[in-house]
Formats: C-alpha cells, structure tokens, sequence
C-alpha cells in the first residue's frame, strides 16, 4: 500500500485585536460600566451628570450610557467626591471598565 500523507497542521487561530491600553486608575473607589447581560461587551458614554470634585452620596447618578439595547443610568458605588474622570462623552468604553472614580471627601 501507498504511505498515507502526512496530516496537515490545523491552522493558528488569528490573534485577538491588541487590547486597549490599560490606563493608569488613580486612588478612590472605581465606577466601572456596568456589565447588562452576556450580549452586550461595550458601551458609549452619553454624558456626566457629575463634574470633578462635585461631592456624591451612594447610589447617586453620575453618568448615562448607551448600549445597543437602552440608555443606562450608572450610580455612584460610595459616598466621597467625584476624583477623575477617565472617559470623555461619545467614547465606547468595554463592560467592567473603570470610567471614573470616586475619592473620599477631601482628597
């Protein structure tokens, strides 16, 4: 019988686009976009509602985005002073990344 040809290697998956650079996130408590459901990976930042060193309470809104699916509002995680603002309106910023933070009073 005929050698049988040698088996071809199966094909490298492509690489995954380069990631976003991670960005330096100052100290305080992140505010991160919030994760919808499983189909949704990324959002567009609408607006702030807070500005830098506007004081926060807990659940209080500090920005609105916009997924495919609805306008979302996103509360405060702690009660302090809105520190920086890593996100300017019409970007689109993946789920569970850090968008702003909030520092404690007086920081």
């Amino acid at each position: 019988p005929a050698p049988r040809p040698a088996a071809s290697k199966p094909a490298a998956p492509a690489a995954p686009p380069p990631a976003r650079p991670a960005r330096d996130i100052p100290e305080g408590e992140p505010i991160r976009m919030p994760f919808g459901d499983l189909t949704v990976s990324e959002g567009r930042l609408v607006r702030w509602l807070k500005k830098p060193g506007d004081p926060v309470e807990i659940a209080e809104l500090v920005a609105e985005i916009e997924t495919d699916k609805a306008v979302v509002e996103i509360e405060s995680p702690s009660k302090g002073v809105i520190g920086t603002l890593m996100v300017e309106p019409g970007e689109v910023v993946r789920m569970g990344e850090t968008i702003a933070v909030v520092a404690a009073r007086g920081a």
